[in-house]
């Protein structure tokens, strides 16, 4: 695949700082504007909106030197802070604050033994999209495609990806629907490109690359299938009559022209009441995750398969 989500070994997208100010062996806070110089890059749809925001946060420290505390009269500018003065350690560091203004930064940056800290927060806008979006942690990107384009995204640059957030809007407009169908993903694939259209995901987990065994053999034109990714790239290919890497960056030409081939594929996980469902409607591959309801015993594949074609046609 082209670009894969741990998918991925592209380099990538999004950078904010976040930073200790200097002073630390001096015991001072530092200007915030001074020092986020450089903040994370965006991680963008392929019309240029942002599919994440940066959010600044500060955290305010106390460097405590090994001296006495009884009696000691602290600064009047951390004394709100310091809400159970008994239990502070006499040596090391002490959060007085983990969510501070601006204006208590100005305050508590002038005083002696008082560190502040800047971290940036990256927020997704859409939630469903957060497992594919990854997560940032003390500035670097640990999963998702924050991972995967984190060189990039350090450095300020900020990353086009494939995403459309027209048709993410769309399926976010379908979601009062999706109870009934039990879903738990949904992917938007372009087949004469192979680009990530649109994705949800109802929980934590990134289910495009999850590891599948099907209840019955399947070996399509890609080769074995071992993740629903592997099975989109195997029904790429089917279509185009050519192997097709699915991607999650955007592509300004037609990779093949697609057959007139109608698709259609409703796979039940091994071990699980779990299903995979595929669909053909125009240039576009749907590709939906879900599971049968637990109190049911039995479940009509006929039914399952007519309502999954009805939300086919409504996204």
């Amino acid at each position: 695949m082209r670009c894969k989500l741990n998918f991925c070994s592209i380099i990538a997208f999004f950078i904010l700082g976040l930073a200790f100010f200097y002073g630390l062996s001096s015991g001072r806070g530092l200007n915030p504007s001074g020092e986020l110089k450089v903040k994370r890059g965006y991680l963008l749809d392929r019309e240029g909106e942002p599919l994440v925001i940066n959010k600044e946060n500060f955290k305010a420290y106390l460097i405590l030197k090994g001296e006495s505390l009884l009696g000691r009269d602290w600064p009047a500018e951390i004394q709100p802070y310091l809400k159970r003065p008994l239990e502070i350690p006499k040596k090391g560091l002490f959060l007085l604050s983990e969510s501070l203004t601006l204006e208590e930064v100005k305050k508590l940056e002038k005083v002696e033994n008082v560190v502040i800290k800047g971290e940036v927060e990256r927020k997704t806008i859409f939630e469903g999209l957060k497992p594919l979006i990854g997560d940032v942690s003390g500035g670097e990107g640990i999963s998702g495609l924050e991972k995967t384009f984190d060189p990039l995204l350090k450095k300020g640059q900020s990353v086009m990806t494939s995403l459309d957030a027209k048709f993410i809007k769309r399926i976010y407009s379908l979601n009062k629907n999706y109870g009934e169908f039990f879903l738990k993903g949904i992917a938007l694939f372009r087949i004469s490109t192979g680009e990530l259209i649109a994705y949800y995901s109802q929980g934590e987990n990134e289910w495009l690359e999850r590891k599948i065994s099907f209840a019955e053999d399947y070996t399509g034109k890609g080769g074995k299938v071992e993740t629903p990714l592997s099975l989109v790239k195997n029904c790429l290919a089917e279509l185009c009559e050519k192997p097709v890497n699915p991607t999650f960056l955007p592509i300004k030409e037609k990779l093949c022209e697609p057959s007139e081939k109608e698709l259609e594929y409703l796979f039940f996980l091994k071990d699980s009441r779990e299903w995979i469902y595929l669909a053909r409607k125009g240039d576009l591959l749907h590709v939906l995750f879900g599971g049968l309801p637990e109190k049911e015993k039995t479940y009509s594949f006929e039914k399952l398969k007519n309502n999954l074609q009805y939300l086919v046609k409504g996204l």
